[in-house]
């Protein structure tokens, strides 16, 4: 669910009051405007055209439906009277919020002294990636100073964790790809060897902050100096993928590759505690 999508979602939510506070008060559709700071959605609203995705335009048949005779607007960002809602406001700012209480100063005046739709509406329908290329592009970096300090820590489910750390490392691809061969979108269907990979990553997040020194000693071949009592028994090693599993006598059997070298990770991690939910 996109921002302009739910944008939609609320349009339609602004038609179904309309249609009712309309009823209410005897009031024909015909004298009635509907006001949106979307210029996609009133593109799609105004528009007999299909976009071809079908959420977008059942939202628009069921809008065209309610509200036929009545007239759609934009109403600039700064005389929205939703964003006060939306962003928050304690009650000593909203009681001297004028624009709460009583519209932006306009509204009150005659129907030519409102703003033209037409400065701020396109005819042409708007698509989501015409929106997406009017957005700046912004880079944003966090510097952690604990190798624990990682986003592991930030999820409370593991199905969330794999999915988002799925969806991240979708947008850095994207970020670096070619244009010819762009990754799917951030938030398309996740596949099972994305999340695998995903939990792969997030093992050897935790592994390394919390067995730094057993991993680098089973680097350099010197397993004596090994130290950990978690890692004696289980008579570990690194696999391919960097990852510290446990060996020992279930090496020989017939179980899947995870279940006979299952990967070790302390008990007190966040991603054990994860796993065990």
């Amino acid at each position: 669910m996109t921002i302009p999508r739910l944008e939609l979602r609320a349009a339609l939510i602004a038609s179904r009051l309309l249609v009712i506070l309309a009823r209410s008060l005897d009031v024909p559709l015909s004298d009635c405007h509907l006001w949106s700071d979307s210029r996609i959605v009133l593109s799609w609203v105004q528009s007999d055209e299909p976009v071809g995705n079908e959420l977008v335009d059942n939202y628009v048949a069921q809008i065209h439906e309610l509200c036929s005779g009545a007239t759609w607007h934009h109403v600039p960002t700064a005389d929205n009277p939703a964003d006060i809602a939306s962003r928050g406001a304690d009650a000593l700012k909203l009681e001297s919020a004028t624009l709460w209480w009583n519209g932006p100063t306009w509204l009150a005046e005659d129907e030519g002294c409102w703003p033209s739709s037409l400065d701020h509406v396109r005819h042409s329908p708007l698509t989501e990636n015409d929106a997406a290329a009017q957005r700046p592009t912004l880079c944003a970096a966090t510097q952690t100073h604990s190798p624990a300090s990682h986003h592991i820590d930030r999820f409370s489910s593991l199905t969330g964790l794999l999915r988002g750390t799925v969806r991240a490392r979708r947008l850095l691809l994207r970020a670096h790809c070619a244009a010819s061969d762009p990754p799917p979108t951030p938030m398309s269907p996740t596949t099972a060897s994305e999340l695998r990979r995903a939990f792969i990553d997030c093992v050897k997040l935790t592994q390394a902050a919390t067995f730094a020194r057993e991993l680098t000693d089973l680097r350099s071949s010197s397993r004596e100096s090994l130290n950990h009592r978690a890692l004696r028994s289980p008579t570990p090693f690194i696999d391919d993928d960097g990852v510290l599993r446990a060996g020992g006598r279930l090496a020989d059997s017939l179980l899947p590759h995870d279940e006979r070298h299952p990967p070790i990770l302390d008990g007190s991690s966040h991603l054990a505690q994860l796993i065990i939910r």
